[in-house]
């Protein structure tokens, strides 16, 4: 089937996407795709939204600099990728709502070049090649073509099995040319929905959080704990191990005998509480209430560090995919 489907493509010479591009949905007066749709960045995401080239077009519009290009009608630095991308920032509306027009509307636009909606123009790869006579005596092979010398008068049955056995030979190179993209923006690495949908989210909220007097902001763990009920995906371990050391005399000599202790956060806000509880009945527990309350803070202090750490690094994430979304690449980062 798959090979059928392969080779109606040749026939018709259309084009496609490596990756899923964005579908309307049925939601949206369109239709769902007959691929196995990648998993969605987030629980009930639109058919639109479950795309890397949606992802391409938000992360592009946090991109100042480009706001500011945009703003002037395309001149300054980034002049060259306006030609491409146009205005990211025109808002549309429509039957299905705001969000949906300003980003449908900009994806199926014409391009001013290719006459082609711009998201095929910008991300689907060309038409697919056939076969062709050469004439031309000095052509070469490149990493994407072989150059071949047929001999007409040899039965077709026995070409085939000779093209069988060369292709096999040239299995490897065949493998690197069909992994290519040759769109004229291709996707820079394999994008995963949800850590991208994650770095957004965190960016635009760090955004906001920096928009505020310093007294008004939130620690970054306390913002990490108000985005983690919003993303699924955003957590953190709880648990934390202390060692420490007891010396003690082995056959006159004295060793040091390490021993750890886990303590997870949750567990110990529980026992914390509950000890607050007896110790007004039970004076028992009065000796026990403080190392737990130490044990607590030392393990929060702990986790909130945590927190803090996976905030700030997919902001520096998502500060790489804008820095190099102004390049024409995406999703691109050299580091966390």
């Amino acid at each position: 089937m798959e090979e059928q489907l392969e080779t109606q493509r040749y026939k018709a010479g259309s084009r496609f996407f490596i990756y899923a591009p964005p579908l309307r949905g049925k939601d949206f007066g369109g239709r769902e795709s007959k691929r196995i749709p990648p998993n969605a960045p987030y629980p009930e995401a639109p058919s639109w939204k479950t795309s890397v080239y949606y992802y391409w077009w938000e992360f592009l519009r946090r991109s100042e600099g480009y706001r500011r290009c945009c703003a002037n009608g395309g001149g300054g630095k980034f002049s060259k990728l306006y030609e491409d991308f146009g205005d990211v920032f025109l808002e549309g509306d429509g039957e299905y709502g705001k969000e949906f027009h300003t980003f449908w509307n900009w994806w199926v636009g014409e391009h001013p070049v290719t006459g082609v909606n711009r998201g095929q123009t910008l991300f689907a790869e060309p038409k697919a090649r056939r076969i062709v006579e050469k004439v031309s005596p000095t052509t070469l092979s490149d990493g994407d073509t072989l150059v071949l010398e047929i001999p007409l008068e040899h039965r077709t049955a026995y070409l085939i099995n000779q093209f069988r056995t060369l292709l096999r030979d040239f299995d490897k190179r065949m493998q690197t040319a069909r992994g290519k993209s040759r769109a004229k923006y291709p996707v820079y690495s394999k994008p995963v929905l949800t850590a991208l949908h994650t770095a957004l989210v965190v960016y635009d909220a760090m955004a906001e959080r920096a928009k505020l007097p310093k007294k008004q902001q939130k620690t970054l763990a306390a913002t990490f704990d108000d985005l983690s009920q919003k993303l699924p995906f955003f957590y953190v371990n709880d648990q934390v191990t202390f060692a420490y050391s007891e010396r003690f005399d082995h056959e006159d000599a004295i060793t040091d005998d390490v021993e750890t202790d886990t303590f997870s956060l949750k567990q110990l806000e529980s026992a914390a509480a509950k000890l607050g509880y007896v110790q007004s009945y039970d004076t028992a527990h009065n000796d026990s209430l403080p190392s737990a309350l130490s044990d607590l803070r030392r393990v929060r202090a702990v986790v909130n560090r945590r927190k803090a750490n996976a905030l700030l690094r997919q902001w520096r994430i998502a500060e790489q995919y804008i820095a190099n979304v102004e390049k024409g690449e995406f999703p691109k980062k050299l580091g966390r």
